[in-house]
């Protein structure tokens, strides 16, 4: 039987005797003690990245969806008749000089075919500057026969026999911001001699604005890239009383 007499805890000259024993896991145990240390750091890579991958997807794909999707053809059509219903006063003491409907007879009037606006145009309105600017944007100009753009292209005097051919949505914007230039430069530099009926034609100006504002739309938001605004200072020229035009 056990002396119950005995110390818990050994006399302090038996407990100075033991030597000190530190654990030391042998090689077999500091192995798996490796081998579940990385497993774990490893599956809590695995878990985070899986996350994150997760959320960047849905946060892509939401900020895609919450686009609208580009259309994938437009059909791009204006008329332009005798006597603009909207009424300038730039217009007056001017004679309206036209080219038909048909390209027998533009050609018989002497009208030449403007792959920039797109329409026949009479002689004095003809602005070869602009469409040199138009081509030497890019290839986007070039009229196809079918929307998919398959076969070759078509030539400027196949494009303008064809009545109706596909370009791209690049095309139309060059188109939009060449004709404003064109638009200056007949009311600055020309001093509005000779003014063609699509740059005067409010309609189409509207048209222009608003497909180009909304183009924006489209892809990158544009509403997530900032821009530097700097404020400035603008003068106004007045015409003098006696030059003005009277109605």
């Amino acid at each position: 039987m056990e002396d119950e007499s005995a110390p818990f805890l050994e006399e302090p000259g038996k407990l100075e005797s033991v030597p000190e024993r530190r654990y030391v896991p042998t090689s077999k145990a500091r192995k798996f003690s490796f081998l579940t240390s990385s497993s774990t750091h490893l599956f809590t890579i695995f878990i985070t990245s899986l996350f994150w991958g997760a959320f960047l997807h849905y946060t892509l794909k939401h900020q895609r969806n919450s686009l609208p999707s580009a259309p994938t053809t437009t059909t791009i059509s204006f008329s332009h008749p005798e006597g603009n219903t909207h009424h300038s006063t730039l217009l007056d003491a001017s004679s309206y000089i036209h080219c038909g409907d048909t390209r027998a007879t533009a050609l018989a009037l002497n009208c030449t075919y403007d792959i920039l606006a797109n329409h026949w145009l009479p002689d004095p309105c003809s602005d070869p500057l602009s469409v040199r600017e138009y081509q030497a944007s890019g290839p986007s100009w070039h009229g196809y026969a079918s929307a998919a753009h398959t076969g070759p292209p078509l030539s400027i005097a196949g494009m303008a026999e064809a009545g109706v051919y596909y370009t791209n949505m690049h095309d139309h914007i060059l188109h939009c911001a060449t004709l404003w230039r064109r638009q200056f430069r007949a009311f600055f530099d020309g001093g509005g001699r000779a003014l063609d009926s699509l740059i005067v034609d409010p309609e189409h100006t509207m048209h222009c604005s608003d497909f180009l504002v909304r183009m924006t739309e489209y892809g990158v938001d544009m509403r997530a890239i900032p821009i530097q605004v700097e404020v400035g200072f603008a003068g106004c020229w007045v015409r003098d009383q006696e030059d003005e035009v009277c109605e």
